[in-house]
């Protein structure tokens, strides 16, 4: 089984209102907070903005460089039970790539909006 999994390296606000907007089902927050094993604290605004948009957000804090404490295998149990569309929170976006395209996950990056176009009149 092959999953497809969208990497973003902050989730602020606006990043909120993306995965809404782009109907994610679930975010899954893998980043650290420097010098220890806890997850980054969500801000309440953001939290209410993915729980409007029925987005179900977790926080799994995985160090990929340290040798103690949670590993890439808890993540790969989450990742592979996640039938919705999923979003990854990581601090290093190059590093979680190379590691998930190692055991056949492919990843990609956060859609941009679409550009409107207005017509203008002459």
């Amino acid at each position: 089984m092959i999953q497809n999994v969208t990497l973003v390296s902050t989730l602020t606000d606006d990043t909120a209102r993306r995965l809404v907007s782009q109907s994610f089902g679930c975010v899954i927050d893998l980043r650290t907070s420097i010098g220890s094993q806890a997850g980054r604290p969500i801000e309440e605004p953001i939290l209410k903005a993915l729980m409007a948009g029925f987005i179900d957000y977790r926080q799994l804090p995985i160090d990929l460089h340290s040798e103690t404490g949670r590993g890439l295998g808890e993540a790969l149990v989450l990742i592979f039970a996640t039938l919705k569309p999923l979003a990854l929170v990581v601090d290093d976006v190059e590093s979680w790539r190379d590691e998930l395209a190692f055991v056949g996950v492919r990843t990609a990056g956060l859609a941009s909006d679409p550009v409107v176009q207005l017509d203008v009149a002459a």
